[in-house]
């Protein structure tokens, strides 16, 4: 579904409200690490929303898609001081930690309204997505029961800014509308000036490994490619068009035609 100018104007583009006794509260995470321009830029302009909480990987974590250690070992977690966020701790983990340990730590007393992870340096659109830590950090919250907001900006002629605002005035309208149980809203922000929204499925591949080289220590390095697969309709298809793209993901990936189908088989 394509939205023109007006529309997103009407939709997403209206001032964002001020400050109410109901404010959000919003737990910002990334894959990016906490020190990134991006989760800076989202936190300032989420601030107005209500109280904002960060807890972000210490180091950058991309491509850690939904990875943890906190299974296995203790996470340090430091304090950082950050503009607009009433709190900020930077977890020694992958961002599924940090997700994890926001929610359940620093959400403890009062929990969360949602959480909102990036703004990751580079898109995450189509099967692209599977490897994102930015995304698997919405994932771990949404799975926790709360709204989730993945954002993701073209790394290169991207306006951080307009990302971060444009994510407060969807959020903004998200909540006021309701949001959908166990969904992660994946946005990713073309560089330029886009000038209309697409709600789309995932789909298509606009970067994949095609293969390994071998180093003379004896290491094998992977060979990334830049593809153009780009189903009609799909969020990489408007990438390519250099349009915004809002797509619904789902955290329970059962097929559920597969399984009536499966149980058919009569396997025991």
């Amino acid at each position: 579904m394509r939205f023109p100018a007006a529309a997103l104007l009407l939709l997403f583009l209206c001032p964002a409200p001020a400050r109410v006794p109901e404010d959000l509260r919003i737990l910002v995470t990334n894959d990016d690490g906490i020190d990134s321009a991006g989760l800076r830029a989202l936190v300032k302009a989420l601030d107005p929303l209500g109280e904002v909480i960060v807890c972000a990987p210490e180091q950058n974590c991309s491509g850690a898609s939904q990875s943890s250690v906190g299974f296995s070992e203790a996470l340090k977690v430091s304090e950082r001081q950050i503009e607009g966020a009433e709190l900020a701790r930077a977890v020694a983990g992958k961002p599924v930690d940090a997700a994890a340990f926001g929610v359940l730590e620093l959400g403890k007393e009062r929990k969360f309204d949602l959480i909102v992870s990036g703004i990751n340096a580079g898109s995450n659109v189509g099967l692209v997505a599977h490897y994102s830590g930015t995304v698997g950090a919405a994932l771990e919250g949404a799975r926790r029961g709360l709204p989730a907001v993945a954002v993701s900006l073209e790394a290169r002629g991207g306006d951080v800014d307009a990302a971060a605002a444009f994510t407060a005035r969807f959020v903004s309208a998200l909540m006021a509308r309701g949001p959908a149980k166990g969904i992660v809203y994946s946005i990713n922000v073309p560089a330029g000036k886009p000038e209309q929204v697409d709600v789309t499925p995932m789909g298509g591949m606009y970067l994949d490994l095609d293969g390994f080289a071998p180093q003379s220590d004896g290491a094998w390095r992977g060979k990334s490619a830049l593809r153009r697969e780009a189903p009609e309709g799909s969020d990489t298809h408007a990438y390519f068009a250099g349009r915004i793209s809002i797509a619904p993901l789902r955290v329970d990936w059962s097929d559920t035609a597969e399984v009536a189908r499966l149980r058919d088989w009569k396997l025991r």
